[in-house]
């Protein structure tokens, strides 16, 4: 399975983690629900359009790791397995 990690970095900071997804559409749906995002994304993961929170201008990215792992929708969690 893949893990999609979501990245905002401003100009006046170091990059950091939004949050962890199980699957891409889970992740920009929840950029447009939460944050009422949309974009188009570049080859490298990178979003084109920069996101606003509280009048500061941040730039966001993906990077998608692939994992031995499961995710339940009960729990909505996400198990890693032994290898």
């Amino acid at each position: 399975m893949k893990v999609y990690i979501l990245y905002a970095h401003s100009t006046e900071g170091y990059p950091l983690v939004m949050s962890v997804f199980s699957s891409y559409s889970a992740m920009v749906l929840w950029l447009n629900q939460i944050h009422n995002y949309k974009s188009e994304i570049d080859s490298a993961g990178y979003f084109k359009e920069q996101l606003i929170i509280d009048e500061m201008k941040f730039s966001v990215y993906y990077k998608a790791f692939d994992v031995i792992g499961e995710h339940s929708h009960k729990t909505n969690k996400i198990s890693f397995k032994e290898v």
